[in-house]
């Protein structure tokens, strides 16, 4: 049986990966690409795909979801015979540090919260009572 993510975490037996995964909802290969860019000179689409071995569409939403989580950054260039190329960044190690401590931080709090919260959520949507909730 495979241990999720969150589980690995909760059991304090997780990698790296683990963790990102869990913080940003990605799975093996959106992270396996995600390290790989780490090792990369120039990243592009391209690169990315050819080192990869993944068709371009595929590696083009993997690029837009890591982007999208802050994972990495993009630019836009415009290229001397017309038309465009996105150049793909990543954070330094230290940068990637700090986001995820951020970022993990935000989601414990939040799971505070709604744990604060569950008693009284419990009784409203079954109508039992927990015993704990506040009046």
């Amino acid at each position: 049986m495979s241990v999720s993510p969150l589980g690995k975490i909760v059991r304090g037996s997780s990698s790296c990966s683990d963790l990102i995964s869990c913080l940003y909802a990605l799975n093996s290969t959106e992270i396996d690409i995600f390290f790989s860019l780490y090792g990369m000179e120039e990243i592009t689409l391209e690169t990315v795909s050819a080192a990869a071995k993944r068709d371009k569409s595929t590696i083009h939403r993997i690029l837009e979801k890591l982007v999208n989580a802050g994972l990495c950054f993009k630019d836009t260039i415009a290229m001397e015979k017309g038309g465009f190329r996105n150049i793909y960044y990543t954070l330094s190690p230290e940068k990637l540090v700090e986001k995820l401590t951020y970022d993990g931080k935000k989601i414990v709090d939040g799971l505070n919260f709604a744990m604060k919260q569950f008693p009284e959520n419990f009784a409203l949507r079954t109508g039992l009572s927990t015993g704990t909730e506040t009046t």
